[in-house]
Formats: C-alpha cells, sequence, structure tokens
C-alpha cells in the first residue's frame, strides 16, 4: 500500500492511499487521523458491498463518497476510489 500524507498546522489533514482491496483500505481508515483520506483500488464492483463499507465507515466515523471498481477482461477487479472524511465535517454527494 503506498500513502501519501499531508499535514500543515491549522489546516485539514489529507491523506492518498493506494490500497489493494477493501480489507486493507479498511484496516488503514481505522487507525488513522487524518480529516480526508482518498483512497484508490478498493475493488468493490458492488453496490451492495459499497454499502456496507459505506456502513461500515460511518460507525467509525467517517462519511463517504463511492466510484466502483469494475471487472477485468479475464474476470478479476481493478480500481474503485473512495473520499473518506471525518464525520464531524459535511459531506454530501454532487448533483448531477
Amino acid at each position: 500500500m503506498t500513502i501519501i500524507s499531508y499535514f500543515k498546522q491549522n489546516t485539514y489533514g489529507i491523506e492518498t492511499a493506494n490500497t489493494t482491496a477493501r480489507s486493507s483500505a479498511k484496516k488503514h481508515l481505522a487507525k488513522r487521523t487524518p480529516h480526508i483520506v482518498c483512497i484508490q483500488a478498493h475493488k468493490l464492483v458492488s453496490w451492495a458491498g459499497i454499502d456496507e463499507a459505506s456502513s461500515w465507515g460511518l460507525k467509525n466515523h467517517w462519511k463517504s463518497l463511492w466510484s466502483p471498481a469494475e471487472f477485468t477482461g479475464n474476470g478479476g477487479k481493478s480500481g474503485g476510489t473512495a473520499i473518506f472524511v471525518n464525520k464531524a465535517f459535511g459531506l454530501d454527494k454532487p448533483k448531477n
């Protein structure tokens, strides 16, 4: 997992993590303190899986926005992004 963090005094902490699956993203989020965490490669392709992961986030003080992963040509899974924001802050889905 690759992690890039940005913290500066009197600003929001922002971090990006290129994970290998939802499980590594979950472990990462459980121990992080930044205000915002951007996750790449969670590999969740179904909205049911995303809803479950989003519910886990809320229970652990994170609001989140998601885009699903996609199936590859050989049946694997690739990609998927999520933005997690500390529950104390606002986060809304953009309107089309």
